[in-house]
């Protein structure tokens, strides 16, 4: 069974701060299950990595505004952040769907732009 898998990320924050293996900010606002969070963390910290910058720490209030952006469009340009819509369809494991969209990210330069 396939069914297309939309997922918002927001990635772009105003401080620039130092990662540390599994260390969250704001973990009491976590809506997103561990798994997806860790990846989403791993995946956008390697490509930042892969242009030469510091890594990030995962805040989980940006889940209460990728929340807000399903709800209301438009709700990320109000706070000036940017956003990134993956569409893939999956049939076994929606993480190897995540993964593989983040790496197909490489070649995108306008996504690189936002994430880096």
């Amino acid at each position: 069974m396939q069914s297309a898998l939309a997922i918002l990320a927001t990635l772009v924050s105003v401080n620039v701060i130092y990662a540390a293996e599994d260390v969250i900010d704001n973990p009491e606002k976590c809506w997103v299950d561990r798994q997806f969070r860790n990846l989403f963390d791993r995946a956008h910290n390697k490509l930042r990595i892969s242009k030469g910058l510091p890594e990030m720490v995962y805040d989980c209030e940006f889940e209460r505004a990728a929340s807000e952006e399903e709800k209301e469009g438009g709700y990320l340009d109000e706070k000036g952040y940017g956003k990134l819509i993956f569409e893939r369809t999956w049939d076994r494991s929606v993480l190897t769907a995540l993964e593989r969209a983040f790496d197909e990210m490489k070649s995108d330069p306008n996504a690189m732009a936002l994430v880096t």
